[in-house]
């Protein structure tokens, strides 16, 4: 049965066993977008789902889940939508409110900025955040206006602008911003650092981006 909390595995740079432990898994769907399904193997955990023109998972992982009822939803190679995007469509078709994101980083520049900005385009459906080893990337848009990032104390975090966005404000940062206004490609929000252990940051209008580094 599906839910509304959902993990989508994309088919980047495989992610490490100590990402595997920073995902919160109570109740969560797994969807694999094509060579993720990979992934999930190495993490030794079994998808709900796996998606895409599925010419990228190895056949005898392939194999192994279809013996384990794993649902394929098979696309054709010649399609309008990237693997990621399909899986992030099904995801949102089947109620998804909260989405996490991995192995999206590396293989070809096009796909990493690709997903990123696609994901960006897309957070206003549902909470969505991606996770690498480097840490975690939010997003801020006209439906969730405001972040609280717990147990974070001396964390590097950079607010990203991928448009015009208003008033913004910072509580328990170093560098604090009231009624901010930060402009596309401005890097006034870049490398702040959390002072506390909880740090709140909300705006107005816009669409931010939130990275915190571990």
């Amino acid at each position: 049965m599906d839910s509304a909390n959902w993990l989508i595995m994309g088919g980047g740079i495989p992610p490490s066993i100590s990402l595997k432990e920073k995902v919160d898994w109570q109740a969560r769907t797994i969807i694999c977008a094509d060579s993720g399904a990979n992934h999930a193997y190495l993490w030794k955990i079994v998808p709900d789902i796996i998606c895409g023109d599925l010419d990228s998972i190895d056949a005898k992982i392939r194999g192994y889940y279809e013996r384990q009822d794993v649902e394929f939803l098979t696309y054709p190679r010649d399609k309008d939508w990237t693997d990621t995007e399909l899986a992030i469509s099904i995801a949102l078709s089947r109620g998804a409110k909260d989405l996490v994101f991995v192995g999206l980083d590396g293989g070809r520049t096009d796909h990493f900025f690709t997903n990123y900005l696609l994901i960006a385009s897309l957070s206003s459906k549902a909470r969505m955040r991606i996770l690498n080893e480097q840490g975690c990337t939010y997003f801020l848009n006209e439906r969730f206006h405001s972040l609280r990032l717990e147990g974070i104390q001396g964390k590097n975090i950079s607010a990203i602008p991928l448009t015009s966005c208003q008033g913004i404000f910072y509580e328990g940062m170093k560098y604090p911003l009231e009624d901010e206004t930060l402009a596309l490609g401005s890097s006034r929000g870049m490398s702040n650092v959390a002072l506390e252990e909880t740090v709140s940051i909300r705006f107005a209008s816009g669409l931010l981006m939130i990275n915190v580094n571990e």
